[in-house]
């Protein structure tokens, strides 16, 4: 029986598996690859690794280049804003994961899409590629599913180019001074902890990363900042306003130095509000706006009250 897995051995070290694997997989280009790794698709010895896991010589490295099919149905609500036969968009809940893997089983956007699609009787739609860009499991807001793959691979370039419309609500601490501006620095996975993305400021590693900020309201010791991002990278709202001295409320991987955040915040203050796109079917410009959670409005008036 064929093995679902592409295996590689490298020969040497290399200091992160997306710089041994960059160029190796035929018809993968570096946004493809960077998607494999976020959706749980390489590992060794059956362990799922990040894109800054350091590789060591003689070790065999297992890339599944498509999802199973056996991705369990889930009776999850979803609230789809907008769909087509091509395309869905979705404000996703926070907590959600979107797929499985990395320590999530269940419970993730894909559970809920298999369910959705059983329950309307659409056999037709597209659902392991179906997800041509991401948010972060704790990151709540607008989201667009591919239903076909010529709609995701159109959809896919349209990230690629930078052309689609993205803003992000977001609670910092303190207020930025100026008030607006951009950040524009490279990235990459810290060189000892996997799990933590940093700015390098002498420009030696990582990729470029660009974000417009703009401040919206003042509430307590916090901010509510609008944030466009430029490029697509991982966590690359969250690292940004930490480096810039403000980071975002609920944030436990990057939390702010001296802060603390209370006690009854739900979760991470970051929201997907707004999407634009061109349809990849029939060239019409698509645009969606979600408003600021519940969740993330009622912590917001209870740090105002309780503000020193």
């Amino acid at each position: 029986m064929k093995s679902p897995y592409l295996q590689f051995t490298p020969a040497k070290d290399y200091s992160t598996a997306a710089a041994f694997l960059k160029g190796r997989i035929q018809g993968i280009n570096e946004f493809q690859l960077d998607n494999l790794f976020h959706k749980g698709r390489i590992r060794i010895a059956g362990k799922v690794i990040p894109a800054g896991y350091a590789i060591k010589a003689g070790t065999l490295i297992e890339v599944q280049l498509h999802a199973p099919q056996t991705i369990a149905p889930e009776d999850i609500p979803l609230n789809i804003i907008y769909e087509d036969l091509f395309l869905m968009v979705i404000d996703k809940q926070a907590g959600m994961p979107m797929h499985p893997g990395l320590g999530n089983f269940n419970g993730t956007l894909l559970n809920a899409l298999k369910h959705h699609y059983r329950r309307i009787n659409d056999t037709t739609s597209l659902l392991t590629e179906s997800l041509v860009h991401r948010l972060d499991k704790d990151t709540s807001g607008l989201l667009v599913i591919a239903k076909t793959r010529a709609a995701a691979r159109k959809l896919e370039l349209q990230f690629q180019e930078g052309t689609i419309e993205k803003c992000y609500h977001a609670l910092v601490w303190g207020k930025p001074e100026p008030e607006s501006g951009q950040l524009n620095v490279k990235m990459g996975r810290h060189p000892v902890n996997e799990k933590i993305i940093q700015v390098f400021e002498d420009g030696s590693h990582g990729k470029d990363s660009v974000t417009d900020y703009v401040f919206v309201s003042s509430h307590g010791p916090a901010s509510k900042m609008a944030l466009f991002p430029k490029t697509g990278r991982t966590h690359q709202l969250r690292v940004h306003m930490h480096y810039l001295g403000h980071g975002l409320l609920g944030d436990s991987r990057y939390p702010q130095p001296v802060v603390v955040t209370p006690s009854y915040w739900p979760r991470l203050a970051l929201h997907a509000s707004l999407l634009g796109f061109t349809h990849p079917m029939n060239g019409k410009a698509m645009r969606f706006e979600s408003a600021w959670p519940d969740d993330l409005a009622t912590a917001m008036a209870l740090l105002e009250q309780n503000q020193p």
